[in-house]
């Protein structure tokens, strides 16, 4: 769940979501830990080693500071870790925002100008690491799936 809510992919207009925050303040003041992580980017294996040491309790929570992707080799499976355990919550980062405008999961092969600044900034990891995980052995990417998972 994200910190922010947004109001569009497009627009990146994002406001405070008070229900997460509530949240945080009462793990809080119920004494848990908040933890708070920034610049993942895309280094999956880095960020598993660092929650297993944190050794989280149900009670626990911690916030990714965005910039998730980018950069390092497994992008979208730091998305995955994100999106799958309850006890993390992310703020979306200028990279995520970059993503959000430039990512086209049907048109993987032809990038224009727009998307240059991001394809410089850590893209082409990114991009690479969902071609991985959503191809098989033999190198066939499974495009539905691609789309289905990235538009979430």
């Amino acid at each position: 769940m994200s910190l922010l809510a947004t109001t569009g992919r497009d627009t990146m207009q994002a406001k405070r979501n008070q229900t997460v925050e509530e949240d945080l303040q009462n793990i809080l003041n119920n004494g848990g830990n908040v933890w708070v992580i920034g610049d993942v980017h895309g280094y999956a294996e880095t960020l598993i080693s660092l929650l297993d040491r944190l050794n989280l309790d149900s009670l626990d929570r911690v916030v990714l500071l965005g910039d998730l992707i980018d950069r390092g080799p497994n992008s979208a499976e730091v998305i995955k870790i994100a999106r799958e355990d309850p006890r993390i919550f992310s703020v979306l980062g200028n990279h995520e925002q970059m993503m959000l405008a430039n990512f086209d999961p049907q048109n993987l092969e032809h990038f224009n100008n727009e998307q240059s600044a991001w394809l410089y900034n850590g893209g082409r990891a990114t991009i690479q690491s969902y071609i991985d995980e959503f191809s098989d052995d033999s190198g066939n990417l499974d495009n539905y799936q691609l789309v289905k998972r990235s538009a979430r």
